[in-house]
């Protein structure tokens, strides 16, 4: 007699589990043998039918995972996604450290050299309690002064470790001990050796050849980072009783972020020539370049099919962006040309809001990656975005019966939320800031019956192309109702006085620092001395957009709003 399809069978593959699968069976048995009556558990069919079961089970799990993975970029799996990845030659990211400039003082002038070595550790309060960073080069404070710049990173060095001991079998694998191990594909993450040979790195073994002494480096299944050797055709094989030794640096991730004056002792002691102790002090007054914690699965699914592309090479503008994304805590890249050959690189950093500037240890990063990768006749340089500080102030007016204070907070969520029309998510470097799109977004919210835009323009500045002080445009700077955009040259005439110039030439009045400058019809401003006095032929520049239009920006300009910045009324409704 014809059977009835089992139900999970009719519900798809997804559900048939164990208890299903038995339930089926338990109700095939009447059909199948009538004469079966008792289906307990201490029966030897039901025992065989579990049995099946659990057989059943395993196999549709194994099934749902193969059709899944087939997909590997649908995979929820980090190991199979970051697999795939490295089938496409795209190396996920592991925790990176941060890193920063600081200065190294004594108490006194030294009367000889102090050589301060490679790997000084240098302790701070970060944002999980302490943390140390090392010297990455030795740097030497010279007799007769107080203080050196050095560079640290955030890590601990693990100097030589023992890893393992080779048998001369065909591609040996070796564990390096420690989980948080800071490795990011680059030849200088580790130091490996084999029986004092140092040993090469290479991302890929295909690239070494019978007689290299060189290993490649993958994730293992327990999460250890496994050195790997060649077998006599793509690398070296080792010698049976060689020692393999590897020198590494545990930290990495967000945990290294200090703030400005974090980094605040030097634990060690060092010495002069004769045994004297000197004790170092430390100060760091820059903003990290910030570590990061290892990419998640939705990074890697971006980043991947991107370097694919790129193929290991920068050709086109599209390939510089792709790897200077690359680098952790680069947020955008925008790559213009420059003369026949120049390539600029402009970056913006992640974390904007919380006041994050690119770095020169970040600027270095980007290039470590780009460079290698140039064409030969490339002349690259990488900078950090111009921020430019844009002014926005409206005046809106509530539909009859809303409330104005809920009308203000929907216009400020708006512009300033999360995917907020002014926030560093939506705009891009170097794109116009069109009114007409800010006008259409407010004109949906609801409540809102009508705004009038009395401000959306970048905020005047002046920028020193050279400069001998640190004079600085005041912020009482006034816009004509009939600014046009133009830019402004600015040079010194003496120590405090400057002329001005546009685009008709120079402007007859001479201008007195701390003084108001008037450009009629134009600007008015007024340039403050600083601490440091300016000189005869600094030059710089005022650049203002219109009170009210597009706010056009340069190729390497990016937008970015403050409180201050963002003004909204709101009036005719309900309440203040």
């Amino acid at each position: 007699m014809p059977l009835d399809p089992l139900p999970s069978m009719r519900a798809g593959a997804l559900s048939r589990e164990y208890q299903p699968v038995l339930a089926d069976l338990l109700r095939m048995v009447p059909q199948v043998a009538p004469e079966w009556t008792y289906t307990g558990d201490d029966d030897f069919g039901v025992v065989l039918l579990q049995l099946a079961s659990y057989l059943a089970d395993h196999l549709h799990y194994r099934a749902d995972a193969v059709m899944r993975d087939v997909v590997p970029t649908r995979s929820p799996h980090a190991e199979v996604v970051r697999e795939f990845a490295e089938w496409l030659g795209y190396m996920a990211r592991r925790p990176t450290p941060a890193e920063v400039d600081v200065t190294l003082t004594v108490d006194a002038p030294l009367e000889e050299d102090l050589p301060i070595p490679r790997r000084l550790a240098v302790e701070g309060d970060g944002p999980r309690g302490r943390v140390t960073f090392e010297v990455s080069e030795q740097v030497i404070l010279r007799a007769g002064l107080t203080s050196v710049e050095a560079h640290v990173v955030e890590g601990v060095s693990v100097v030589s470790a023992r890893v393992g001991v080779a048998t001369g079998s065909y591609l040996e694998r070796f564990q390096v001990p420690d989980a948080g191990c800071i490795f990011n594909w680059d030849d200088a993450d580790l130091e490996v050796t084999v029986d004092g040979e140092v040993a090469q790195h290479f991302r890929y073994p295909a690239l070494l050849t019978p007689s290299t002494l060189g290993y490649w480096v993958r994730l293992g299944t327990s999460g250890l980072l496994e050195l790997r050797f060649g077998d006599g055709t793509y690398g070296r094989t080792l010698t049976p009783g060689a020692e393999v030794r590897c020198t590494y640096r545990v930290g990495g991730g967000t945990r290294g972020n200090v703030k400005i004056g974090g980094l605040s002792r030097v634990p060690g002691t060092l010495r002069l020539s004769d045994g004297t102790p000197v004790t170092l002090g430390v100060t760091q007054t820059q903003a990290v370049a910030p570590g990061f914690d290892a990419e998640g699965v939705d990074q890697i699914r971006a980043q991947a099919p991107a370097n694919f592309r790129a193929q290991e090479r920068a050709v086109t503008r599209s390939d510089y962006e792709v790897l200077a994304l690359r680098v952790p805590g680069v947020y955008q890249a925008r790559v213009t040309a420059s003369g026949v050959n120049g390539v600029n690189v402009a970056i913006v950093p992640a974390g904007l809001q919380s006041g994050t500037r690119v770095s020169r240890a970040m600027i270095e990063r980007v290039t470590r990656v780009v460079d290698p990768l140039r064409m030969v006749t490339d002349c690259v340089y990488v900078g950090a975005a111009r921020l430019v500080t844009v002014d926005v102030t409206l005046d809106v007016r509530a539909r009859r019966g809303s409330r104005n204070g809920t009308v203000l907070e929907a216009v400020r969520e708006r512009l300033t939320g999360s995917s907020g029309l002014l926030t560093e998510g939506v705009n891009r470097i170097g794109d116009t800031l069109w009114l007409s799109d800010l006008v259409g977004a407010l004109e949906q919210v609801s409540g809102v019956d009508n705004l009038d835009v009395s401000r959306y323009c970048r905020r005047p500045e002046l920028v020193w192309d050279s400069a001998t002080g640190d004079a600085a445009l005041h912020g009482g700077v006034t816009l004509m109702e009939t600014t046009t955009p133009a830019t402004w040259q600015v040079e010194m005439l003496t120590s405090d006085t400057f002329t001005v110039s546009g685009e008709d030439g120079v402007l007859e009045a001479v201008g007195t620092l701390g003084g108001a400058y008037t450009v009629p019809g134009q600007v008015v401003f007024t340039i403050s001395p600083g601490v440091s006095d300016m000189a005869e032929g600094d030059r710089g520049r005022i650049t203002v957009g219109r009170l009210v239009g597009n706010v056009t920006l340069a190729a390497d300009e990016f937008p970015v709003f403050d409180p201050r910045s963002v003004k909204i009324r709101v009036s005719g409704g309900i309440g203040a």
